[in-house]
């Protein structure tokens, strides 16, 4: 019976029986190749993983010693998240060639900030947009977790760039009350001239009447009254001394004589007279100004001795005092004004011997 049975079974369900307990088998076949794919693939997770933070290890490190940050010497991620053998380190970057586009900046700003400058002048790179590109690098060597003989994994050097010129003062070393003319630029120095500078220099106080020009920086009159008086108006000392000052830079010594010196000196003009400089008239300047110094002063002492006089100020015991002291400098500052005055009216006549001399 049991063979009819089998007999009558139809060809699909006898390729059935047959293939029956062949599953286990091809299991137990393919399990090391399934083994082997998911060991790759853990591998390649574990090499993607170090890979991400191997980028950020290298931002980080870049970032670390941006202006104006100084991180730059403390130490790297902890352990876990970066093992001491990895690499950690910040160096200099290509320079970006397109930011010195000559269609950005015109040719004479470049010779001015980036040189070549004339009459010996040297540009110092402080400008120099190719300067100052930084690049963070990291990369580390993992065994893999799984498949130990394929050897260790390396992520390669892993950079991250930065252009971190701000051409700011502190980090051009510049400070905020420096002059910038002097860390921009080498100037030319004349080693002889400077010492033949230097020797008139130190022998003006041997001219004679030096003390006379005590006037031009510290008269006694200016700071005995600007100190009496200084509620008033003036207070401490006036400098009179004529000076270049520049209002702007320029490299052309023909423009600055013409802008700066000439003011100051007397130039002969075509019809054989000179026009006078500030040296020349510095008579005029002085007499002008003390004037108005001692008018003023002269006023606000009328001013005062009348409010002392008329509503003085009820319990103050200085009051006599100060009346008896405004009464004796009134007549020492109107004596001052009348010499000055005398001497303003000889002037113009000064100045014209000075204006018609060869």
């Amino acid at each position: 019976m049991v063979l009819g049975w089998k007999e009558n079974l139809g060809g699909e369900d006898v390729r059935r029986i047959r293939r029956r307990g062949l599953a286990p088998l091809e299991f137990v076949l393919w399990l090391p190749v399934f083994l082997f794919v998911m060991a790759l693939m853990v591998n390649f997770g574990t090499l993607a993983t170090w890979r991400m933070r191997g980028e950020v290890v290298s931002h980080d490190a870049v970032m670390r010693v941006r202006s104006p940050r100084t991180a730059g010497n403390e130490a790297g991620p902890s352990a876990p998240v970066w093992p001491a053998p990895a690499g950690m380190d910040v160096q200099a970057d290509n320079p970006i060639v397109q930011l010195d586009d000559p269609q950005l900046i015109s040719q004479r700003i470049r010779a001015v900030v980036r040189g070549p400058l004339p009459n010996n002048f040297v540009v110092n790179p402080l400008l120099d947009p190719l300067r100052g590109n930084l690049q963070g690098t990291s990369q580390i060597v993992r065994p893999y977790p799984l498949l130990p003989r394929l050897g260790p994994f390396s992520t390669g050097t892993i950079s991250n760039s930065l252009l971190d010129r701000q051409w700011t003062n502190a980090e051009m070393g510049i400070p905020n009350v420096s002059r910038r003319t002097l860390a921009l630029y080498q100037m030319p120095f004349d080693h002889h001239g400077w010492a033949s500078f230097e020797s008139e220099w130190r022998a003006i106080p041997s001219i004679s009447d030096f003390a006379g020009l005590r006037v031009l920086e510290y008269d006694d009159d200016w700071v005995y009254y600007g100190h009496e008086y200084r509620d008033w108006h003036f207070m401490g000392t006036r400098d009179f001394h004529p000076r270049v000052i520049p209002d702007r830079c320029t490299l052309n010594f023909r423009e600055i004589r013409r802008q700066k010196v000439d003011p100051l000196i007397d130039v002969p003009l075509p019809n054989g007279r000179r026009r006078l400089g500030e040296v020349t008239q510095l008579p005029r300047s002085l007499t002008s100004a003390f004037l108005a110094m001692f008018r003023r002063t002269k006023a606000e002492m009328q001013a005062e001795l009348r409010m002392l006089t008329m509503n003085p100020p009820p319990g103050d015991p200085n009051v006599g005092a100060k009346i008896a002291f405004i009464q004796r400098e009134l007549p020492i500052v109107e004596a001052k004004i009348s010499q000055l005055q005398r001497f303003e009216a000889r002037i113009p006549s000064f100045e014209a011997r000075m204006a018609t001399r060869p």
